[in-house]
């Protein structure tokens, strides 16, 4: 009954349990939580520029004139039944043809739609009763407000001349083509706008009222009337919660109208027979589509929420592990004296767990309660649902489970075994040393990255680098800090005899470190280790996408062109006309060669190169103009050769350097030269220039808002014009920078928390340390002497688990740099970027830390009853 409260006594183990227990159960809840705000906000950004109708229900069917009142009552009362919908606008049409206009006629569509008049643009007008034509029609027929309309039906080749019914001009409105952004008409776009430049416009409406559209429908012999009824939904208001609901509505909607037999079709329209055809009820809602790109949305996130809550929930198994091993030296004595009782390790471990169970408890909802309160305060209203919330509790509570099996398994695995008959295979298990674990995890984990690559897909054809390229430096970091400590150890433990006496004693301290300090070592390796990995992936990505941009790109603006093409006037800016042969050239032996050819000086102007870039290609740019006997080339790194085969045609060549070139593909040789040498190479050697097949680009240097407009007037003519953000902007560019972000920043947590672990190793060691820092009192060892010496050996713990951790995490990173290039069709190759003074300062910063807690440490030693101390001793 008691064992909740135990830890009330021991604030900082308390803290930690509540602050670790927090961090699993925000990570736990912010998965289903993240996901439901990205698709809410997707969702928002889809349906935000719809008008009501627009992001509303379409019903379209039709029937017999005579019942057309009928099929509009039923409309209304349908839309009675149904959630989230305003008043309905119901719209009923008939083709027509006005009479008497020689040549192919002039065709029409009488229509009676709800409001109709209330949002067209009125030119003139007669007044009193009658029909709207548009603009086009009266233009077209000859008529004006107050004239007379004579409609009849549409008459195929040899029929006979329809009835006229002659209809009053009540007025005259704009030609919807011109109003085709009113949102009123949004579902009518398609039978206002033409097709194509070249089509002919679609029939314009006359507007008429119902009753009026009947007697029309009737006159012209019109067997069906066709009808549309729109049910407006407030886009401002929809939710991806409330989406789903209306979807499952409108699909419920659907199926009924798809029965045979359904009493809501028949009412509608739909299923009848008119001239011999079964009328069919077509049920249209843009919300569907919403849906699947906001899906897709969450899709492309997904694998990066996945990763940060997954890295969230081990570094707090990992840290309520260390709580349970810690809790073995915070309570010693206890541990003594069931040990020598003959306890059981399991009960004692259920009492451990249940100690933590509250603390655990009350810190999983501290969790939760951050996550639903950032979801309700960045997330767009009513993405909240019971769903959601049920979801994410749901979530934290088992994680909250699993932390406090996990402090049970730390005191387990802590608690001191007695050797019993039988138990002689378990002595040797236990004389395995334990990196054998992270390593053959480590060979798993390689096996897969081979076999399986580092990058995953997701369903919108993006890539992103999968939880693999993660794990394996945190085990690896694991595996080799735990060796580095057993090797430092027995380096430390034949050191520093001669030493002064802080020196000594850190250095002997550290040399008889057990498994709480080895486990904090080996923590605060993995943390950084995460840290340095991140950052080199990061920084590496960012210099490579970067450098394949502006290569891809050649400059800041590049656009296709015709290859005949010279511009006509000079124009305010640097450009440079490139051609590109990717089918007519190859080396003597065969292989293919992209030849790209350019005036020397124009591509100075232009090319684009970052300081600290390598293979920068704009030193060697004049050198090719260099004339001889051979043509000057710039080649690709790994390319050479004296000759090319250009359209059955030997041209020998000189390679003056080697460079990254811009127009370069990868995985295949590219040569950069002159174009007007080979131009006159081209004439001598009686070769086709341009080649056949040839591509040209234009490359322009300057900022792209102002560049394109002067570029698209001008007599060149460029097309398809892009700048270097379009590549870096691409979807797997953009999920692998979020994965690093936020691994860097669980990294960095990770590392707070190991500084945080080493607070409670030297507050378990508490009672120790207080009789240590009497004694050496005694022999002359002052307060500052035994504060430098704690604060020696915390610094000293923490500048070995960085240093470890760093290299071991920069050694892994750099060949996995080329496996996941997100961009790998895209050259050069990826360049490994590490971020030395980023990590120095780190760990620098980390050191300083940990000799501060050292110094802390010291302070509360000398401030501590040793008496106390040495009685419970």
């Amino acid at each position: 009954m008691k064992a909740p409260f135990v830890l009330r006594r021991h604030p900082g183990m308390l803290v930690a349990l509540i602050g670790t227990s927090a961090l699993a159960g925000l990570a736990a809840a912010s998965s289903p939580f993240l996901r439901a705000g990205v698709a809410s906000e997707s969702l928002r950004g889809e349906v935000r520029l719809f008008s009501p109708l627009a992001a509303g229900l379409e019903i379209r069917s039709g029937g017999r004139p005579r019942f057309d009142g009928d099929r509009r009552e039923a409309a209304v009362r349908f839309a009675g039944g149904l959630r989230f919908v305003g008043r309905p606008v119901l719209a009923s049409m008939v083709g027509a043809e006005v009479a008497g206009i020689g040549g192919n006629g002039l065709q029409v569509v009488a229509m009676a739609r709800t409001g109709g008049l209330r949002h067209v643009r009125v030119v003139g007008s007669a007044g009193g009763d009658g029909v709207w034509i548009s603009t086009a029609t009266a233009k077209g027929a000859g008529l004006r407000a107050g004239g007379l309309l004579r409609l009849t039906g549409i008459a195929l080749p040899g029929e006979r001349e329809h009835v006229v019914v002659r209809l009053r001009i009540a007025g005259v409105y704009r030609a919807l083509d011109q109003e085709i952004d009113n949102p009123y008409w949004a579902n009518f776009v398609q039978d206002i706008r033409r097709a194509n430049p070249d089509a002919p416009p679609p029939p314009a409406f006359v507007l008429m009222s119902e009753p009026e559209l009947v007697r029309v429908a009737h006159a012209v012999r019109a067997a069906v009337v066709e009808n549309r009824f729109e049910y407006p939904v407030d886009p401002s208001s929809v939710t991806f919660t409330g989406a789903l609901r209306l979807a499952t509505e409108f699909a419920a909607v659907r199926r009924e109208l798809a029965r045979p037999r359904s009493e809501l079709a028949r009412q509608l329209g739909c299923g009848g027979r008119v001239v011999g055809k079964t009328l069919r009820c077509a049920v249209h809602s843009p919300l569907d589509a919403a849906l699947v790109v906001a899906a897709r949305n969450v899709a492309a996130v997904a694998p990066t929420i996945s990763l940060l809550s997954g890295f969230g929930l081990a570094i707090a198994v990992a840290t309520t592990f260390a709580a349970g091993l810690m809790g073995i030296r915070r309570r010693v004595d206890e541990v003594g004296v069931l040990y020598a009782r003959g306890a059981s390790p399991l009960v004692f471990a259920a009492r451990t767990g249940l100690e933590a169970f509250l603390p655990i408890l009350i810190g999983s909802s501290f969790g939760y309660g951050f996550a639903l309160l950032g979801l309700r305060v960045f997330a767009a209203a009513g993405t909240i649902d019971g769903g959601t919330v049920m979801s994410g509790g749901e979530r934290a509570m088992a994680a909250a489970g699993v932390l406090v099996v996990t402090v049970g398994a730390g005191a387990l695995l802590a608690f001191p075994r007695r050797e019993r008959v039988g138990d002689g295979w378990l002595r040797l298990v236990e004389r395995i040393p334990w990196e054998v674990v992270p390593f053959a995890v480590v060979l798993g984990l390689a096996v897969l990255l081979h076999t399986r690559g580092g990058l995953a897909r997701d369903v919108n054809g993006n890539t992103h680098p999968s939880l693999v390229v993660f794990l394996l430096p945190l085990f690896l970091g694991a595996g080799v800090s735990g060796l580095a400590v057993r090797g430092f150890r027995r380096v430390l433990a034949r050191r520093a005899g001669s030493a002064p006496p802080q020196v000594f004693l850190a250095v002997r301290r550290l040399a008889a470190a057990r498994t709480l300090l080895v486990a904090v070592i080996v923590s605060g390796a993995v943390g950084f280790g995460a840290l340095a990995y991140a950052l080199t992936l990061s920084r590496s990505l960012e210099r490579s996408a970067a450098e394949k941009a502006f290569v891809a790109n050649g400059s800041d603006v590049q656009g296709i062109v015709d290859t005949q093409k010279t511009p006509s006037r000079s124009l305010p800016f640097p450009v440079a006309l490139v051609e590109v042969d990717s089918f007519n050239v190859s080396l003597p032996g065969g292989q293919r060669v992209d030849l790209i050819a350019g005036e020397p000086t124009a591509l100075g102007r232009t090319i684009l190169w970052r300081s600290g870039w390598g293979n920068d290609p704009r030193p060697l740019l004049p050198r090719l103009a260099d004339e001889g006997p051979s043509l000057a080339a710039i080649a690709t790194p790994g390319t050479s050769s004296d000759a090319i085969i250009d359209q059955g045609a030997r041209i020998p060549i000189r390679i003056v350097g080697h460079a990254d070139i811009p127009g370069m593909t990868a995985d295949r040789p590219a040569l950069l030269v002159s174009h007007p040498l080979l131009a006159k190479t081209a004439r001598r050697l009686g070769i086709i220039d341009p080649a056949p097949g040839a591509g040209g680009l234009l490359w322009a240097r300057g900022s792209p808002s102002k560049l394109e407009p002067v570029l698209e007037a001008s007599d060149l003519a460029p097309f398809f014009l892009t700048t270097p953000s379009h590549i870096r902007e691409n979807g797997s560019v953009v999920a692998a920078e979020r994965s690093y972000t936020y691994v860097r920043t669980i990294g960095a947590a990770a590392g707070v928390l190991a500084l945080l672990s080493l607070l409670l190793y030297l507050q378990a060691r508490q009672r120790s340390q207080r009789i240590a820092s009497a004694l050496a009192a005694r022999m002359g060892l002052g307060f500052v002497g035994d504060a430098t010496a704690l604060a020696l050996e915390a610094g000293l713990a923490v500048l070995f688990a960085v240093t470890v951790g760093g290299l071991v995490a920069v050694a892994a990173a750099r060949p996995l740099v080329a496996r996941v290039d997100p961009l790998p069709l895209y050259a050069p190759s990826p360049v490994a970027v590490i971020p030395w003074m980023t990590l120095a300062g780190t760990a620098f910063v980390a050191t300083i830390v940990g000799m501060v807690f050292g110094v802390a440490a010291a302070v509360v030693a000398t401030r501590s009853d040793v008496a106390e101390a040495l009685r419970v001793a």
